[in-house]
């Protein structure tokens, strides 16, 4: 009787942890940046940074990246001006759509890596629906370790929409104060522990 008890507690503890991290619903593929080709967007095919660009500035790379192949480039020392991906751009294969399950908090984690200079700047992620409620999360550059690969972790602030069809916004609002070459790589969004 205790064995079997013991086993349904054990069981009981497996459920609740995987229905608490499924409460939001995203490509990791994507937000791992390891979709190098093939994804449908308006002007035709390509990796899914390129899919998803609204601003050019960042761009799919095998420099330096935290896992798999590739990480999300923005490089401040050949433009001025921060790169803008949404993710709602590769709306063929969805991609970028998000699902949110529960009206509950939730957080977004990163990993960044910035060879040299001195980090500033923050690195804003929303999620939204067209035309509806947004929420932004925005990470702070100068917590980011020059020369190693740094996770960053932030709360967004309110609670998105609940529904499928959300997308998401990404650019380096204010931009680093110095030309900086930045990576991201395993963006991963979830709920807050309660």
């Amino acid at each position: 009787m205790k064995t079997k008890l013991i086993r349904i507690s054990i069981l009981l503890m497996i459920i609740g942890s995987f229905s608490t991290s499924a409460q939001i619903k995203y490509n990791e593929e994507a937000w791992g940046f390891e979709i190098s080709e093939g994804v449908a967007y308006r002007n035709g095919q390509a990796d899914i940074v390129t899919a998803w660009t609204q601003d050019p500035g960042f761009i799919l790379s095998s420099e330096h990246k935290h896992s798999g192949n590739y990480s999300c480039k923005m490089d401040f020392t050949k433009q001025a001006k921060s790169g803008k991906f949404q993710t709602w751009r590769s709306n063929r294969g969805n991609e970028g759509d998000f699902e949110v399950l529960s009206d509950e908090a939730y957080s977004v984690s990163a990993w960044l890596y910035i060879p040299s200079g001195k980090p500033s700047g923050r690195l804003a992620i929303t999620l939204q629906q067209s035309n509806g409620k947004e929420v932004v999360a925005s990470f702070n550059l100068s917590k980011v370790k020059v020369g190693e690969w740094t996770k960053l972790t932030t709360k967004f602030k309110g609670n998105p929409a609940v529904g499928k069809e959300l997308w998401s916004s990404v650019s380096y609002i204010p931009r680093p104060k110095t030309d900086l070459v930045i990576y991201l790589d395993d963006v991963s969004f979830f709920q807050q522990k309660k």
